[in-house]
């Protein structure tokens, strides 16, 4: 796992995860609020993929079992897909 070096006020260093899901908190802390809201930007565009992505699928089966269960209610021996 990827870790980040980030400094207090009082200049100790603590570590926090790498992860894209905090990158735009990372960012505010490292640069100012430029850069935070730069990393805002970044964390709303890399979620909205993955959520575009995921509902995409979830449709796609909801359409097949659909898809599946009509030829099944017609009474043909297996499902065309």
């Amino acid at each position: 796992m990827l870790q980040l070096r980030l400094f207090d006020k009082n200049k100790k260093i603590f570590l926090k995860d790498n992860s894209m899901a905090n990158i735009g908190e990372k960012l505010g802390k490292l640069g100012g609020p430029l850069l935070g809201g730069a990393g805002r930007a970044v964390d709303k565009a890399v979620e909205k993929p993955a959520k575009a992505g995921a509902n995409a699928s979830e449709n796609l089966g909801k359409w097949i079992q659909g898809k599946a269960a009509n030829q099944a209610t017609k009474g043909t021996d297996k499902p065309q897909i």
